[in-house]
């Protein structure tokens, strides 16, 4: 059993260090970030899910490049692999 304290602390480590990092790394082939993409937004969302609701809150992750300033909606809608993570998101959050 995780204990309350150890999930908000690993969501805020995640949220603050790895996400941003993971999110602007420029580092890997394109096939091989929207894989990492992927997974890290999934595990995000699930994440983010079991630590709000051992504080009885329902809340949904958020993309982050959903946040920035610098990022136009429609820049976004023309990135078909944004798309499917958010499509595979939006499925995610209509399973909780």
């Amino acid at each position: 059993v995780v204990n309350e304290d150890a999930l908000d602390a690993l969501l805020s480590v995640m949220n603050n260090v790895f996400v941003p990092t993971l999110m602007e790394s420029s580092s890997f082939a394109v096939s091989t970030r929207n894989d990492i993409l992927v997974q890290l937004e999934r595990f995000m969302a699930t994440l983010t899910e079991v630590a709000h609701l051992s504080h009885g809150r329902t809340v949904l992750y958020v993309i982050p490049t959903l946040t920035h300033d610098n990022v136009t909606a429609q820049e976004l809608a023309q990135d078909k692999d944004f798309v499917h993570r958010l499509e595979a998101l939006v499925i995610h959050w209509t399973r909780q």
